[in-house]
């Protein structure tokens, strides 16, 4: 399965707004990100199966470059389909 995350946000001279893919178990890295507040979001509209995470925010700040959020799916209905339970995301943003 393929994940979907928004990240938006920045500094008030640099702003971003993207959308990272994470496949399965895997995690995404964002490199030279700007200083700045960040929210991550799961767009989840396009999938009935997991229930989606609340957003989560992290701040990329001088001498703090290695911030990282993580996200847990949760399978609404484990009879569908397939033995996995879980699916775990991990999202990290390095300066």
């Amino acid at each position: 399965e393929t994940f979907l995350f928004r990240v938006t946000g920045g500094s008030e001279s640099k702003q971003i707004d993207m959308v990272v893919s994470v496949t399965g178990n895997d995690s995404a890295t964002i490199r030279c990100i700007p200083n700045g507040t960040y929210t991550i979001t799961e767009m989840g509209d396009w999938s009935w199966k997991y229930e989606i995470p609340a957003s989560a925010e992290t701040t990329i700040a001088e001498g703090n470059y290695h911030a990282s959020v993580e996200f847990t799916n949760t399978q609404n209905d484990s009879r569908f389909l397939g033995e996995e339970a879980m699916v775990h995301n991990k999202f990290a943003a390095f300066r």
